[in-house]
């Protein structure tokens, strides 16, 4: 019976975005149908149907192919907003840039960040790299926007920075609450309640 999601042999007929897609359908796949055990790159070559070596050639290191399934699913947690949407209300902004849009089809993102929680020690490279790919970036992001607030005399002057990062904590559950206990996780109407509360209580204390 056929393992892979293709044939073995077929990746290397691929492009390389045609190869990377199949590698993270591949994690996708191995952690639905392994749980953590399918995280390495063994199980997830095995799933993909090609050696390891192949897949060691497409992404570096199990940083790099976490690091590429957070690209792919990085709108479930942050977007860019719009250029036609930059004179819209600094609320409406934020809604489109961070509020929780759709349901995750699995925990796989936590898992992830259990597993990079665990290897920062030895690998604190790979943290640095997450931290910077995804809170940063959210924190870039937001803290854009409320400068763009200020400047239009939407919200009074504040701290950009740090107001980012306290408004980013209040409007989504807190990680280590869901890494202890994956069944506090929240449903996606539990999270975009929790968002639109946060932004109400935000926009209620830097009014002019």
């Amino acid at each position: 019976m056929e393992t892979g999601i293709r044939r073995r042999g077929r990746p290397a007929a691929l492009d390389q975005d045609e190869r990377r897609a199949l590698v993270l359908d591949a994690l996708d796949l191995a952690y639905q149908e392994g749980g953590a055990a399918g995280l390495t790159m063994q199980a997830v070559a095995r799933r993909a149907g090609m050696s390891k070596r192949t897949l060691y050639s497409i992404f570096e290191d199990r940083g790099a192919l976490f690091s590429a399934y957070f690209d792919r699913v990085g709108c479930n947690f942050i977007r860019d907003l719009p250029p036609c949407a930059a004179t819209r209300p600094l609320a409406e902004r934020l809604t489109l840039v961070i509020e929780p849009r759709e349901e995750c089809p699995t925990a796989l993102p936590l898992e992830i960040f259990r597993c990079i929680i665990a290897e920062a020690p030895l690998r604190p490279e790979m943290a640095r790299e997450f931290t910077r790919k995804l809170r940063q970036r959210a924190l870039g992001i937001m803290q854009a926007e409320l400068g763009r607030a200020v400047m239009l005399g939407e919200i009074r002057a504040v701290d950009t920075g740090l107001v980012a990062e306290i408004l980013l904590d209040m409007m989504h559950q807190n990680l280590v609450v869901q890494l202890m206990d994956p069944s506090a996780a929240q449903s996606l109407e539990d999270r975009q309640r929790r968002f639109q509360t946060a932004l109400r209580i935000a926009l209620d204390g830097l009014g002019r």
